[in-house]
């Protein structure tokens, strides 16, 4: 399948987009460098690069000699900078630069990033894995620690998603709890590494001041060991030096453990949006991660993989993979979507449970108003055509009941021995006789409305044709 290529100004094709990231549900992002650019932090293969900045900076100070040649850039990040003991004093002399750089100089962090921040916050971010080493992710509440591992699985529930966002259940083990939200593929530069026992710990600024100047700061805890095994009298062991925590082209990650067990329990979360931004795809390791989520995003009817970047793809790797190439600048797309309402980006539509329309169904009328009953006449679909309307009292005229309806008349008689009773209470319509099949469809006025009868004509009044029907309405007035 091609890839669709969207330009500034597809409306169609972003508007499409747009509404694909609303739908859904859990979304894994892959970031590179790029995302950190406007930040202030180069990239590794513009003309602005880290990869042509290193070559300028410090191949004046190695010896062309034992380096082998001028230093490139990109040798640099290589395991090849361990051979020699000058390519690796470059190597400390420019982390230890460039993370004073990062600590210093970048004040705020990007557009992308905080869009990652507002898909946790709108509960769909399933991870973020990026190939930074820079750690701004930290700066907005997203969590970097590997310990924390993958996180609970029912933070995607229906009950979990109704969960405020800061509560206790983000905390460790919590139903909200997101793990480690972005996982740094290539390390950090918070730690330092021991070269041989693979220890970590904090970069100090002990280790900062000592890098600079590109010397080697042996691992005490190595020494240590050391000491303790000739004290029991056993061959000493080696000893490590310490170096930044990152992971160089052609070495092994010493987190591949933990980063290959988040992996494989993130491809069966059921992920339906692979969101690529700021990378190129160059490195084979993080190929084989796009890969693999974008078979498990395509396993869903709707899942979609978009890649945000400048540089084109390439079609022969990436054209069964990538389903859209946005051709634009991460930030620029993500400063977009940041203009969204936090409604309109909740990555789950809300759909109306049975309790809500059973809710519904439950809501009771409003309560009439003192003389208003609700009228009990017989459906209108139900009601003959030919069927006359019966008057209220008040269209009452000088017309007889007698000369309007007969029934009419011989109620009004036996609702009324004395033609001079006046109307002061209105009660219920009594159920149709048994005798008699009669369609009631009586209009019901106002109770405090008086309607004396006693200006009706004589031939209106008939006499009741049943005396113990009169005897058990003596006390009462009835209307129908």
């Amino acid at each position: 399948m091609p890839i669709e290529h969207v330009k500034q100004d597809s409306k169609r094709l972003l508007d499409e987009i747009e509404a694909t990231l609303n739908k859904a549900k859990r979304i894994v992002v892959v970031t590179g460098a790029g995302i950190s650019t406007n930040c202030g932090i180069p990239d590794f293969r513009s003309k602005e690069g880290l990869y042509n900045l290193i070559s300028s900076e410090h191949n004046s100070r190695l010896d062309s000699k034992t380096a082998g040649g001028l230093l490139k850039g990109k040798d640099l990040f290589s395991d090849t900078v361990w051979r020699d003991e000058d390519s690796t004093s470059a190597f400390r002399t420019f982390i230890a630069s460039l993370r004073q750089k990062i600590k210093d100089d970048i004040k705020a962090t990007s557009q992308t990033h905080k869009l990652i921040r507002r898909i946790r916050d709108n509960k769909k971010l399933l991870r973020c894995y990026t190939q930074n080493i820079d750690g701004l992710e930290a700066r907005d509440e997203l969590c970097l620690d590997m310990s924390r591992g993958t996180g609970s699985r029912s933070r995607f529930t229906k009950n979990s998603m109704q969960l405020p966002q800061h509560t206790a259940h983000n905390q460790l083990g919590g139903k909200m709890d997101g793990g480690c939200e972005v996982v740094q593929l290539h390390g950090d530069l918070d730690t330092v590494r021991c070269n041989v026992c693979q220890r970590t710990k904090n970069w100090t600024a002990n280790e900062q001041e000592a890098f600079l100047k590109g010397e080697t700061l042996r691992c005490q805890e190595c020494e240590l060991e050391d000491v303790v095994r000739q004290a029991a009298g056993k061959r000493g062991s080696a000893i490590g030096n310490l170096r930044p925590n990152i992971v160089l082209y052609g070495e092994d990650n010493p987190m591949e453990t933990e980063i290959g067990s988040i992996l494989s329990r993130d491809l069966t979360f059921g992920a339906d949006l692979l969101l690529i931004m700021g990378t190129s795809l160059q490195v084979h390791g993080l190929k084989a991660v796009v890969k693999e989520f974008a078979k498990a995003v395509h396993s869903k009817k709707t899942g979609k993989v978009i890649f945000i970047n400048l540089s084109e793809p390439s079609k022969s790797v990436w054209k069964d993979t990538i389903d859209y190439w946005i051709e634009m600048d991460c930030d620029m797309w993500a400063k977009d979507k940041l203009r969204m309402k936090q409604s309109e980006l909740d990555l789950k539509t809300k759909k109306v449970s049975k309790a809500d329309v059973k809710d519904k169904e439950n809501i009771q009328a409003a309560p009439l108003l003192p003389g208003k009953r609700k009228s009990f006449s017989t459906p209108a679909k139900k009601r003959s055509v030919l069927q006359p309307k019966l008057p209220t009292p008040s269209s009452v005229g000088s017309t007889g009941l007698a000369e309007l309806d007969p029934i009419s008349a011989t109620s009004a008689k036996r609702s009324f021995p004395d033609a001079k009773t006046t109307i002061t209470d209105q009660l219920p319509s009594p159920p149709p006789s048994k005798r008699r099949k009669v369609s009631h469809n009586f209009e019901v006025w106002d109770a405090n409305e008086t309607v004396v009868l006693e200006d009706l004509p004589e031939a209106s009044i008939a006499t009741s044709p049943c005396k113990g029907r009169k005897r058990k309405l003596k006390d009462k007035v009835r209307v129908w």
